[in-house]
């Protein structure tokens, strides 16, 4: 796991608010806690496109204080010499020219 996702909050959450509960067994049939429901709400609430304002400056700073190096590995990833950028671009210049070789084929 390199970052934080926003599955990983929610399960920490529901784990979260069931050790805060009285529930002695954690159970996908608890009526008064429901942590199934209380996952896929509150996932289904960081999935939604209208809070990503708020969403990614909290995973963000999830990133920041879990993976210390995280702004680090985002910077590594921008710079054009790293080999996965390379590589990146060979294989979309080799695409590129199957394409036109196929297109000059036709």
């Amino acid at each position: 796991m390199l970052s934080v996702t926003c599955a990983s909050i929610v399960y920490v959450a529901t784990q979260a608010c069931f050790a805060l509960s009285s529930a002695s067994t954690f159970s996908q049939t608890d009526i008064f806690t429901d942590s199934e429901c209380f996952y896929h709400t509150v996932l289904a609430t960081l999935h939604d496109p209208e809070e990503l304002d708020d969403v990614n400056p909290l995973l963000e700073w999830w990133n920041r204080q879990v993976f210390p190096g995280f702004e680090q590995q985002a910077s590594h990833s921008a710079n054009p010499k790293t080999a996965l950028v390379r590589i990146k671009a060979r294989r979309a210049a080799l695409r590129l020219a199957q394409a036109n070789a196929r297109t000059s084929a036709d």
